[in-house]
């Protein structure tokens, strides 16, 4: 009777332990999601193409036809967790409401990531306090901005993480339902996000490290070999460029060294002495096993980032791919927590590598890689950025200086006074919420900038047309997501094909245009009688046998009445009026008289612009702050005019010449 009554006793006093913890956890991940959502509310258009347009329309096609194509062709897309858990909210045939409720699943999803680290974190022996801490920080990380965003990102980071948590417990103890729980979140983690296919990988070598015992591990090797075999079967799709990636063995050491140290950056910068220290040398057991998953994991990501970054066709110039190695950021904080109180070599270990960092930071400042394409992958890039817009780059740069001796310092107090490391960590979580803030301020910005620009009215005006399926005509000159961010919003464009010289904005299908001599547009030999989308960002062009029937500034809508055909098209002649430095208008047709407006603003230097024509030239100037009509009679055609003026940019980067206020074809 003692015994049970002593058994009930523990039991009581348990319980409501668990309960405080359960709901201090959950706490946590409500808070976080409620406010990501909120924070996502700001960002009303997708911003990220060509990814979100894939997903988003995946995830369209398998809510209305069950399969996952992209405009009539199969996708091959290997990562189709996303999609299919968002498919749903396509079915209310509406892409702002599918959108909201996208970044309301990934911000309750993305915020799921506090629990898996808690766990691992008791799991590892430490505190119920610093692992509270920790899931904290894993919600504080900037990168939850993408929370905002139709990406796999979001899915795929709980998942790595929770299979992280799994694997170590199956290293340390490999039991049946560890091993399996393992690979089913690795499996979901590669069907989020393709790049995690390193997971099992990284496990099956860590098992060396860990000397787990492969005998253990049967059961992990066989379902890794049955993933296996559909990869070598059919490849990896859409991503199976990565066979043609070049590798430079310089370029990779480069890019591992900058990839590693904005990596320290972005984990707050504290943790990084402790955190090397103990995945250098763990302890037996289950913190080998972590440390062992851990450094083999890293190791994968690094490896796809700076393959990725190295290869100029894919990433010009390359850039820090944050958005693969984000997930190591709590890694690194349990990592740091591991190393607290240990005393002896470690404590100076901790102040050397602190030391070093400090010099590193100094001698590389982080306000460097601020540039518009080094950003583009890494929120804390993005909010270092906006700190500069607010104080300037030398006073920008001084500040995360301070901020990163003033952490490196704290590491090493830490060291020695372990009873400081709550503090400490709560000072990298506010320090990574405040870049967080920046990144999602600058995001929020760009994206009601985007919503403006390219719809001032209307998101779905060409749905809302209702002319029925139409095939959007990509031109040349054209920005990549100004067809991305169309076709997204308007679900009748069920069709992207190409004038010549224009690229298609994906992988995916978009068939050369054949331009009739009497101006027809034929796709694969045949006429396009359907409704018309004219990107004309850098073109204008009138069309016959077809009905405006609206516009945004950027693109125009064209409604058949017969067969359309092209009346004229002007290449070079950007959507405000500008003409290119060259170009062209080509007529179609009957005979008529070609008119052209040109002008110049009164801060722009005299210009002298060159048309020719079939046997004619003609040489016009154009002095700041006038205007001067020009005609020319165009004959019967095909007819061409060519035009060749000065070389001037705009804030945009737009080459340009004069002004063609008007262009119009009479007659």
């Amino acid at each position: 009777m003692d015994v049970v009554a002593r058994r009930v006793g523990v039991s009581a006093r348990t319980v409501p332990f668990a309960l405080s913890t359960f709901a201090v956890l959950a706490g946590i991940v409500g808070v976080s999601a409620v406010v990501r959502f909120l924070l996502a509310l700001s960002h009303p258009t997708p911003l990220f193409f060509a990814d979100e347009y894939i997903y988003s329309t995946l995830a369209h096609e398998l809510a209305t036809s069950g399969a996952p194509t992209i405009r009539g062709e199969a996708a091959s897309f290997p990562a189709l967790l996303e999609p299919i858990l968002t498919a749903p909210f396509w079915l209310f045939g509406d892409a702002g409401v599918a959108l909201r409720l996208t970044q309301a699943l990934n911000a309750l999803v993305m915020s799921l990531a506090a629990v898996p680290v808690f766990l691992l974190a008791r799991r590892l022996g430490l505190a119920r306090s610093f692992a509270l801490a920790a899931a904290v920080v894993a919600v504080l990380v900037p990168d939850l901005f993408y929370v905002a965003y139709i990406l796999a990102e979001p899915i795929a980071y709980p998942l790595v993480l929770g299979a992280v948590y799994v694997g170590v417990r199956a290293l340390d103890r490999p039991s049946v339902w560890n091993q399996a729980g393992f690979m089913a979140l690795a499996g979901l983690a590669t069907f989020a996000r393709i790049q995690f296919i390193v997971l099992p990988v990284a496990f099956v070598f860590a098992a060396l490290i860990a000397r787990t015992g492969l005998r253990r591990l049967k059961l992990t090797f066989g379902l890794f070999a049955l993933a296996a075999i559909p990869v070598a079967a059919k490849g990896v799709g859409y991503y199976s460029g990565i066979a043609d990636f070049k590798v430079d063995a310089g370029a990779l050491l480069h890019w591992f060294a900058v990839d590693s140290m904005l990596l320290a950056y972005a984990a707050g910068w504290l943790v990084v002495p402790g955190a090397l220290v103990v995945l250098a040398r763990p302890r037996p057991g289950v913190e080998r096993a972590f440390a062992a998953l851990t450094v083999c994991f890293a190791a994968g990501l690094f490896l796809e980032a700076v393959l990725f970054a190295t290869n100029a066709d894919r990433a010009p110039g390359g850039r820090f791919q944050e958005r693969y190695l984000f997930t190591l950021i709590p890694l690194l904080l349990l990592a740091f927590g591991l190393s607290l109180g240990r005393g002896g070599r470690v404590r100076g270990a901790v102040a050397l590598i602190a030391a070093v960092l400090v010099a590193v930071s100094a001698r590389f400042p982080l306000a460097g890689w601020v540039d518009d394409h080094g950003r583009q992958d890494s929120p804390l890039l993005m909010g270092v950025y906006r700190l500069s817009e607010g104080v300037g780059y030398s006073t920008a740069s001084l500040l995360v200086a301070a901020a990163v001796a003033v952490l490196a310092g704290l590491a090493v107090v830490v060291a020695y006074r372990p009873g400081f490391a709550l503090p400490a960590v709560a000072s990298m979580g506010v320090l990574l919420a405040l870049v967080g803030y920046g990144a999602w301020s600058l995001d929020s910005r760009y994206a009601q900038r985007a919503r403006e620009t390219y719809f001032p009215a209307d998101a779905r005006w060409i749905d809302n047309a209702d002319v029925g399926d139409v095939t959007l005509v990509n031109t040349a000159g054209s920005r990549r997501e100004l067809p991305l961010e169309q076709m997204f919003w308007n679900r009748s464009i069920d069709q992207l094909a190409r004038l010549r010289g224009a690229d298609g904005p994906d992988k995916f299908a978009a068939p050369r245009i054949v331009i009739r001599r009497d101006g027809a547009l034929l796709v694969d030999g045949r006429p396009l009688r359907r409704a018309l989308l004219l990107n004309e960002y850098g073109v204008t062009a009138e069309l016959r046998g077809a009905v405006s029937v609206g516009d945004n500034g950027l693109f125009e809508l064209w409604r058949p009445v017969g067969l359309p055909r092209l009346r004229f098209l002007a290449g070079g002649r950007f959507y405000d009026g500008w003409l290119a430095n060259s170009g062209f208008v080509r007529v179609w047709g009957p005979a008529g008289t070609l008119r052209l407006r040109l002008a110049l603003p009164e801060q722009a230097p005299t210009s002298r612009v060159v048309f020719r024509w079939p046997g004619r030239t003609r040489g016009v100037v154009i002095e700041p702050g006038t205007s001067r009509v020009v005609e020319f009679a165009a004959r019967p055609g095909p007819w061409t005019l060519r035009w060749k003026g000065p070389l001037n940019y705009l804030p945009d980067g737009r080459p340009v010449s004069v002004r063609a206020d008007e262009l119009s074809l009479t007659g």
